[in-house]
């Protein structure tokens, strides 16, 4: 007996793992060859958790393990990846594979690679497969967004004129408006299918806003469970920032705040009191941020006797932010944000970088949105 039940719990472990392995992508596209293919792939239960990988198809055909949790992938052939006349990428949304899988799902992809679509279906998933029949609806939108997208870097490399870049502009967005009005007629007509809740996690946060209460709880409470509650909160936080930029006007107080700085140590605004002062809003991840700090630090140099300059780093990871304090030299006061206490809402700051002015009395004196000139000119005469 107990030589039968050794014998069927090592049969058991030895299966449970082999199992979970063995679940895994298997596609099959026609065109693809032998090219590379890049697979780019978050938890649905952290949509921030973004990993990438790169493999190599073999005679049209690749596979790829399928995660141990529910999560959402973009299958990208190089043949979408485009490179702009500045150097930067730009990937066909009509030649990539959206993808999602739950745990131990055998999922297959058949399709075909086409110049400008990739046509696919997808079996093993229903959310997949019902993404995969959708995207025909608007096929011939999308291939023409991404023809005028590729032709106004075109001109742009050329040296056409701003009126032929405008025109073209004007025209995409008739074809964004196309597909963003089939995706919202989806949803109008299945509020109970889970493909309606990911489609309105990509709507803007006004309108996600509009749909979300509409789902049925099976939906809500479904696959896209996590993806529609930070969607929720990033619309909370955008409507308090929104509201707080509305309310922060010119000679209002401003709000009391207390952060720590990159020693550790405790800062408020009170402690300020009685001089100029100016938030510089920022981030390490923000490219105006970084190249407006040569002139910051010409500024701050030229001025400190006079102003308290306090830079206030936002959506930072701190081992970022103190390495480029020290890259940087940054002199004056630097505090970073806090998610709980989130300062950058009750500036109602939706732009980096972002600068306030405040008064010796604490009263707000002026906003300057982005990097701009403006800043340096007019707090140097109210400096005088």
């Amino acid at each position: 007996m107990m030589k039968i039940l050794v014998i069927t719990l090592f049969s058991i472990l030895a299966m449970a793992p082999f199992g979970r392995s063995n679940a895994q992508i298997t596609a099959t596209i026609k065109g693809l060859g032998n090219d590379t293919v890049y697979i780019w792939k978050y938890p649905l239960a952290n949509i921030e958790d973004m990993h990438k990988d790169t493999l190599i198809a073999n005679n049209n055909m690749f596979t790829y393990p399928v995660s141990t949790e529910p999560t959402a992938y973009a299958i990208i052939p190089r043949k979408a990846v485009y490179k702009r006349s500045d150097g930067s990428f730009y990937v066909a949304r009509t030649k990539f594979i959206e993808l999602f899988s739950r745990p131990d799902e055998q999922i297959t992809i058949e399709g075909e690679l086409e110049e400008r679509y990739l046509n696919y279906q997808t079996s093993g998933n229903d959310v997949s497969q019902k993404l995969a029949q959708f995207r025909t609806s608007y096929k011939t939108a999308t291939i023409e967004a991404v023809k005028i997208e590729l032709k106004m870097d075109s001109i742009r490399e050329n040296g056409g004129t701003e009126d032929q870049i405008n025109e073209l502009f004007h025209t995409r967005q008739q074809y964004f408006g196309k597909i963003s009005q089939a995706k919202t007629d989806y949803v109008n007509d299945n509020f109970d299918q889970d493909l309606s809740a990911y489609l309105i996690s990509r709507f803007s946060l006004e309108k996600f806003a509009t749909y979300y209460p509409k789902l049925t709880a099976d939906i809500r409470n479904g696959i896209f469970r996590d993806v529609l509650e930070n969607a929720y909160r990033n619309y909370q936080k955008f409507s308090a920032v929104k509201l707080a930029e509305e309310n922060l006007n010119i000679g209002n107080d401003a709000p009391h705040f207390e952060l720590k700085d990159n020693n550790g140590k405790d800062v408020s605004l009170s402690d300020f009191e009685g001089k100029i002062i100016v938030l510089d809003f920022w981030g390490t991840w923000c490219p105006p941020c970084l190249a407006e700090i040569p002139k910051l630090k010409s500024f701050y140099e030229e001025n400190k006797k006079n102003i308290v300059l306090i830079g206030i780093a936002c959506n930072e990871k701190t081992e970022e932010w103190n390495e480029a304090i020290r890259n940087y030299s940054l002199e004056w006061t630097q505090l970073i944000n806090s998610d709980k206490d989130d300062v950058a809402i009750r500036y109602g700051i939706t732009t980096y970088p972002t600068k306030i002015v405040i008064d010796k009395n604490l009263k707000i004196v002026k906003r300057f949105v982005g990097a701009t000139e403006d800043f340096f000119a007019e707090t140097r005469d109210l400096i005088k």
